[in-house]
């Protein structure tokens, strides 16, 4: 991303300079260069990071909190904590966790059930999924947006 902001930056420096040019022709130039290499910055800036591998149990937690949060409009503050499947349970490449919420209307003590879901981090890419307990199998990717 920040290679990308930086060839952006440079590309409306040159354009700058060459729109700032009395030398005769100069504006065409700059125009074609502009619109021959501004399409191609652009879209290597707005394109997506390619999401980043998750090496812990704590991470995929955070991580999974964080978009769960997100997609659901939720403050993260929402969610309690993780429950982590023991990694002989786990699918190979996932860290498979249960999201817990708090609940304020038992006076603040925990009643009831509190879980949210159960999730899938994918530990190569950090995508989060859905993760059904009973088939054994993923979801829906979760998204930062509902």
């Amino acid at each position: 991303m920040v290679a990308a902001r930086s060839a952006f930056e440079a590309l409306r420096t040159l354009a700058a300079r060459l729109l700032s040019s009395d030398e005769p022709g100069s504006i065409l130039v700059s125009a074609k260069l502009v619109a021959s290499l501004f399409p191609a910055s652009l879209l290597q800036w707005s394109a997506p990071a390619r999401a980043a591998s998750v090496t812990t149990e704590k991470a995929a937690c955070d991580l999974t909190k964080a978009r769960v949060a997100a997609h659901g409009h939720l403050p993260i503050s929402a969610i309690a904590f993780c429950d982590i499947l023991v990694p002989e349970a786990q699918p190979k490449g996932f860290y498979v966790l249960g999201l817990h919420g708090k609940r304020d209307d038992c006076g603040g003590d925990i009643c009831g059930s509190t879980l949210m879901g159960w999730f899938a981090v994918q530990k190569a890419t950090g995508e989060v999924f859905e993760w059904d307990m009973v088939d054994e199998k993923l979801g829906q990717q979760v998204h930062d947006q509902h």
